[in-house]
């Protein structure tokens, strides 16, 4: 009766890392990291490009209120006005003033 040979003994003495069939590591594994490699070198290239843009054009205006703003500021400006002044003739009245709630 014989014995079965391994499988090291079939293939050969050489080292069987060499076989580009037995290696996972093959000749695709490598490509792919080599394409994502360079994918993620241009998107940091494409990203960083852009910094410049922002870089290099002049810093943003202020707002200018337009008419109805102005409008607005003066209406808010009066009726806090209004407000301080009840509240004071209501204190010089003696009686508590109602607005604010508190």
């Amino acid at each position: 009766m014989t014995r079965p040979q391994s499988v090291r003994a079939r293939i050969g003495s050489g080292n069987m890392t060499s076989s580009a069939t037995m290696n996972p590591n093959g000749p695709r594994a490598r490509t792919r990291s080599r394409s994502a490699l360079t994918a993620l070198a241009l998107t940091c290239a494409i990203i960083l490009s852009g910094c410049g843009v922002r870089l290099e054009s002049p810093p943003p205006t202020e707002p200018v209120p337009d008419a109805v703003e102005v409008v607005r500021r003066t209406a808010v400006a009066d009726a806090l006005l209004v407000a301080e002044q009840a509240g004071a003739a209501a204190v010089a009245e003696g009686s508590r003033p109602t607005w604010p709630p508190s």
